[in-house]
């Protein structure tokens, strides 16, 4: 049994002192959707048996060609260490041959067959509120490349299900604008680079290792798509952010607060040697987080 207990922990590669209690916290979860079994991940946090109230659920979605395991691996420390200090749960869900359909763009016509994943992101919110306590009210959602266009799809198509969305290196495709012009305002974070080389800042194809991967609308059409949608006035905000790790990168927060739908639309813009990153991301850490 003991073998069988380290094998488990080396394959979840944890190297945080409390390894041990996260191991037993964080489970793979499966549930069946139209016929087909479903996996995600599902990390409780600290504590979590002793919590009053419904908590928060953060579901985290990976990029194309990644999986669950692959992004949970990717963010564990910090997006971890944030659910157990407030308190929130995460679930890492998964797509069918590690692609997100929307049943829209070109990826998901290509894909020969049509796969419900809102449906199946619905059905996992519901069984993880059916299981603990979750306040349905707070479901937030995030995810990278692919990832973020699904964070995109949930706000335009069941903007019922979330209370807000954080896109990371994407822009709103192409694809989702009619659907996603008009409806209940969601307030909405972008995390955009200006020298992304695979999702380009000013709109246009994504490109992945040579290859097409669907057309997105630039990132500031991406936000005044979004500011109309939440009835945003024109003013904004900027703040520059600091840089501890001083890697020559900087970033600055665009913020669309005076909002009359009460609903917030922001953007953290990277740029210069957010160039190098995102060009890292593309290459030796596409296969870990998935693009």
């Amino acid at each position: 049994m003991w073998k069988v207990a380290l094998i488990i922990l080396c394959t979840l590669s944890f190297s945080t002192q409390d390894a041990h209690a996260q191991l037993f916290r964080l489970t793979n979860e499966t549930l069946v959707h139209d016929g087909e079994e479903r996996e995600y991940l599902l990390y409780r946090p600290r504590l979590w048996r002793l919590m009053r109230g419904d908590r928060p659920l953060v579901l985290v979605f990976h990029g194309g060609g990644g999986t669950h395991r692959q992004m949970m691996r990717g963010i564990r420390e910090s997006m971890h260490g944030l659910a157990d200090e407030h308190g929130f749960y995460v679930a890492y869900p998964n797509a069918i041959d590690k692609t997100w359909d929307f049943g829209l763009d070109d990826i998901s016509q290509q894909l020969g067959r049509e796969i419900d994943d809102l449906g199946f992101v619905q059905a996992v919110v519901d069984e993880v509120a059916d299981e603990h306590r979750i306040d349905t009210n707070r479901v937030f959602a995030t995810g990278i490349s692919r990832g973020g266009m699904m964070s995109y799809a949930l706000a335009c198509f069941r903007p019922s299900l979330v209370r807000a969305v954080v896109p990371l290196a994407m822009s709103l495709p192409e694809a989702f604008v009619e659907g996603c012009t008009s409806g209940s305002p969601v307030p909405l974070l972008i995390i955009n680079g200006t020298e992304d080389p695979i999702v380009p800042y000013n709109g246009g194809q994504i490109v992945v290792l040579g290859q097409e991967r669907g057309a997105v609308t630039s990132t500031d059409q991406t936000i005044r798509i979004w500011r109309t949608r939440n009835q945003c006035k024109d003013e904004a905000s900027a703040i520059p952010l600091p840089n501890p790790e001083d890697d020559g990168t900087h970033a600055e927060r665009v913020a669309y607060n005076d909002c009359v739908s009460g609903a917030p639309v922001h953007l953290i813009r990277v740029g210069a040697a957010a160039t190098r990153g995102r060009a890292d991301l593309s290459t030796s850490r596409l296969a870990s987080l998935g693009a």
